[in-house]
């Protein structure tokens, strides 16, 4: 079995800890502009779901690139 050089793992950490700190803020979201901002609660829903579908999109055409 082939050993992986040290960069490898240092990019998995670091790809592991950026997602982590990215989708940390997703449930956050909601709560600030329901708070902060007075976003209704459908409204919040539109923007979450936008929001999802814009990510799945972009992975799939920066998978494709």
């Amino acid at each position: 079995m082939a050993k992986f050089k040290s960069e490898y793992y240092l990019l998995c950490a670091v790809t592991f800890f950026v997602g982590l700190s990215f989708y940390s803020l997703v449930p956050i979201i909601p709560l600030f502009l329901k708070d902060t901002v007075s976003v209704r609660d459908s409204e919040i829903g539109l923007l979450m779901g936008v929001f999802s579908i814009g990510a799945l999109l972009s992975r799939a055409v920066a998978g494709f690139f």
